[in-house]
């Protein structure tokens, strides 16, 4: 079955935004007949006879090479059923309304991502044309994401910080014909530019480009939007057959969804990869903060929990001022206890003063002998069981990150002075190697490793080689391409389709650049122009 992801960068705009999008192959109606090859693996996928291509509906081969252990590749469908299988009745997704926690198990999520997938069938949402999504995280985002990929349309996950003419711009690049917004605020943006939506026509394959619903989360608005209980009733009607065949007709080779951020990957296959590496496990906890627009950040919150079994808890904003969303964050941590947390680097600056503020000298000068020789290898102190008792424990407990296991510094880097203080502190805070080309993820930090800025352990099947002075990366975690633009894919992939990381080869992986986007895609885009690195959207099995 098939997904896979087109990933592509905006740069005329103050910071350069990245898509991923997963594509579907053609279809007829509600049923696919396409061709379907059969790999030396025995894998039934969509035929192709490159590593990468910049066509919507083109197919790649998965990079198997040079790894002796291989997933058999999934969809997000296949992905997605697995998981609710496995796990059923347990807690997946759990978010404050109204002063109360709604807990949603994996069958209620299935339930409603189908219910979504069969609404957008209902509205007459076509294979290849976008679902705009426009809102902070929340189990509405997850499932609208899930739902529109399930139908066969591409995901289009949009920073709900993003300008009027931005959200133009990616709607008629993804043939949008659904939006689904959070609140009037995002709304009145759609409403702005709607009239050059609804005319906008793509005159070399004839399609008109027409938008033909507005969704709320929450809220009843304007004739042309409905409540998001509502939008789910749409398609009650719809038979669960022709939402099946749709699902079947995927090839894993193939793409089925667009991000806008600075993350993206063969997403289901990643999720397994990093739960293997981490050996993640179903008590696992998250608690989901940021734009869900950058796939690591996905990542991280939607398809590790849902691969693992864990929980994803939500720290919903009315908009992402870091003032706003501070002491929300704190009280969903202290609730929720995560076991895994991905911190931006304003967020542990300001973990970090707002724990330094409450603590004396003495207790971090005790505790940093043992950092220091722990830094140096030459032996391990224990903390001082004092300063651990007195400072340290309360410290992270306050935090709500005393049962957090793995800690990780993303999407910006965190200096090395910050790392230092939350080793003092007996937290383990750890870094991500990777970026866009690489699904935001290709070496991570374990807690077992030394505490240095830096991810020597890559994560199993995503292998580095050193050409002429550079790093060069491999597996099936590479993008598939820029979406309509062979001149710059070639430019980052050699004739193997190893792709040029820009790095020393030095054989340590450091994450150097503090910006929301890798130097690779800088390189690679233009002024003003228009990348999407394609990448796959293929998983592999749960364990057993």
């Amino acid at each position: 079955m098939r997904s896979l992801t087109c990933y592509r960068a905006f740069s005329g705009y103050p910071a350069l935004v990245l898509a991923v999008m997963t594509l579907f192959p053609v279809w007829s109606n509600s049923l696919f007949l396409g061709k379907c090859s059969v790999s030396d693996d025995g894998w039934c996928l969509a035929p192709a006879e490159k590593l990468w291509t910049v066509r919507r509906d083109g197919a790649v081969k998965l990079r198997t090479r040079h790894v002796s252990e291989q997933r058999p590749p999934l969809t997000v469908p296949q992905f997605f059923s697995q998981s609710v299988r496995r796990w059923d009745q347990r807690r997946a997704l759990c978010v404050k309304r109204a002063d109360k926690w709604t807990k949603i198990t994996y069958a209620e999520y299935e339930c409603q991502t189908r219910s979504v997938a069969r609404s957008l069938l209902k509205l007459g949402l076509q294979r290849f044309h976008g679902v705009l999504i426009l809102g902070c995280t929340s189990p509405e985002w997850f499932m609208a994401e899930i739902g529109s990929i399930l139908a066969g349309g591409l995901a289009v996950g949009v920073d709900p910080s993003c300008s009027a003419s931005f959200c133009q711009e990616v709607a008629i690049r993804s043939k949008a014909q659904v939006v689904i917004v959070q609140d009037p605020g995002q709304l009145e943006k759609i409403l702005q530019v709607i009239g050059k939506l609804q005319t906008s026509c793509d005159q070399p394959n004839g399609m008109c480009i027409m938008l033909k619903f507005l969704c709320f989360f929450f809220v009843f608005f304007l004739v042309s939007s409905i409540q998001w209980d509502a939008f789910l009733a749409l398609g009650t009607d719809l038979d669960d057959v022709c939402l099946n065949e749709v699902m079947e007709s995927q090839k894993a080779n193939q793409c089925c969804a667009v991000m806008y951020a600075a993350g993206h990957d063969n997403i289901t296959w990643m999720a397994h990869a990093v739960c293997d590496h981490l050996n993640l496990g179903p008590n696992e906890v998250v608690v989901s903060y940021q734009p869900l627009n950058d796939l690591t950040v996905q990542l991280m919150d939607l398809w590790l929990p849902l691969c693992c079994g864990g929980t994803t808890y939500f720290a919903e904003s009315n908009g992402p001022e870091v003032s706003a969303l501070w002491s929300l964050l704190i009280s969903v941590l202290r609730h929720s206890r995560p076991t895994i947390f991905l911190g931006c680097r304003t967020f542990w600056e300001k973990f970090q003063l707002s724990v330094a503020d409450g603590l004396a000298v003495w207790p971090l000068m005790v505790t940093a002998s043992s950092y220091r020789d722990y830094m140096d290898r030459f032996y391990q102190l224990p903390l001082n069981f004092l300063s651990k008792l007195l400072v340290s424990n309360p410290a992270r407990a306050a935090l709500g990150l005393n049962h957090c296991a793995f800690c990780y510094s993303g999407t910006s880097v965190a200096p090395s002075e910050t790392m230092e203080f939350f080793w003092k502190l007996g937290l383990k805070m750890l870094r991500l190697y990777g970026f866009n080309e690489t699904c935001g993820v290709h070496g991570i930090g374990h807690p077992n490793d030394d505490p240095i800025p830096s991810c020597e352990q890559t994560v199993s099947g995503c292998l580095s080689r050193r050409a002429f002075s550079t790093k060069c990366l491999w597996g099936r975690h590479i993008f598939m391409g820029y979406l309509d633009m062979e001149e710059e894919t070639q430019s980052v992939l050699d004739k193997d389709g190893w792709l040029y990381a820009g790095e020393d080869g030095n054989g340590v992986l450091f994450l150097r650049c503090s910006s929301a986007f890798p130097p690779v895609t800088v390189s690679a885009s233009p002024p003003a122009s228009l990348l999407l690195p394609m990448l796959l959207l293929e998983g592999s099995p749960s364990p057993d």
